[in-house]
């Protein structure tokens, strides 16, 4: 299947296997790459890996439910789940290898990662009835006991910017996090819109959320720079491929939203023909070293099981 063009440029997006076939609910949190292929985490607990073909389970974590999973450059691996933060430095298709470390303060619902290095790791969620933004570090050894408050509400999502900084998208604005600093700084936006995700290419940084907006990062400030008409549904992440090719995923509150849109450079877009029917939404992406797209997310089904897409150049 074709699924768009973009500065002549034909991608094929396709329907990768998941051996063995899920029986659980749970989307596709996030991705990561190391020599031993492109790895996957679902919200029902297992851990799939590919090596070019189908996505192989490797561990089963019974009674957890990942809500972000991510692969530092020098392959130690990290998930999260509401109150629990799990890490992983070698041999992570072993069960034994992967170890737990419990977060205890009360009202707290991770969400995200942001992985500056494998010893420099924020666990973030959201804390109290109003879902006040607060970051746990993990210092390579253990985690912070004590959360730090970040400055935004429902937190979503973490990418890094061109400037180095690390960018993490709330209900009420964004914060960017300066490592050297360990520091966050609150800025703004020119709409209070469920900011939810973001991604970057050279020279520009982007937010994306409900309605299927986007902002962009200019004089300090996100602006809009896409704002559809038929606005049903909402974006979760970007993947940028060059200063002039990104692509936007999310979907629709209905099996038949649109799920994937498209930048060249100058304008977003509904990607057209869309990415295959079967993600209903797509909710975490990834750009592998080979130059594909791997689109993780839920199916199109009333069971929600998990859905991997893998976008080829043709």
């Amino acid at each position: 299947m074709d699924a768009g063009v973009d500065a002549g440029t034909t991608w094929q997006f396709s329907i990768m296997s998941l051996s063995p076939a899920p029986a659980n609910s749970g989307e596709i949190v996030g991705f990561g790459e190391t020599d031993a292929g492109v790895w996957a985490a679902s919200r029902n607990g297992r851990l799939y890996r590919s090596t070019g073909g189908a996505f192989m389970e490797q561990v089963v974590f019974s009674g957890q439910q990942p809500l972000d999973f991510e692969i530092a450059a020098d392959g130690h691996m990290f998930f999260a789940t509401t109150l629990r933060f799990f890490e992983c430095a070698a041999d992570c298709h072993l069960f034994a290898s992967w170890t737990e470390h419990p977060i205890n303060p009360t009202n707290l619902s991770l969400s995200t990662l942001c992985v500056i290095d494998s010893s420099h790791v924020l666990a973030i969620g959201g804390q109290g009835s109003g879902n006040d933004g607060v970051s746990f570090r993990w210092n390579g050894t253990s985690i912070a006991s004590a959360p730090t408050t970040i400055g935004v509400t429902s937190p979503k999502g973490c990418f890094k910017g061109n400037d180095g900084e690390f960018y993490i998208p709330g209900t009420d604005g964004i914060v960017n996090y300066t490592p050297t600093q360990q520091s966050f700084t609150p800025q703004t936006s020119t709409t209070t819109n469920g900011w939810r995700g973001g991604g970057s290419v050279p020279g520009k940084d982007f937010i994306c959320g409900s309605s299927n907006r986007v902002a962009q990062l200019a004089g300090g400030q996100w602006t809009d720079v896409y704002t559809p008409t038929a606005n049903s549904g909402a974006l979760n992440v970007i993947v940028g491929l060059s200063a002039t090719e990104a692509f936007a995923f999310g979907g629709g509150f209905s099996s038949t939203g649109q799920a994937a849109y498209t930048y060249d450079g100058t304008t977003w877009r509904p990607l057209n023909p869309d990415v295959p029917a079967v993600l209903a939404s797509g909710m975490s992406a990834f750009l592998a070293s080979d130059g594909s797209i791997f689109v993780g997310g839920y199916d199109n089904t009333s069971n929600q099981y998990p859905v991997i897409l893998r976008g080829r150049r043709r």
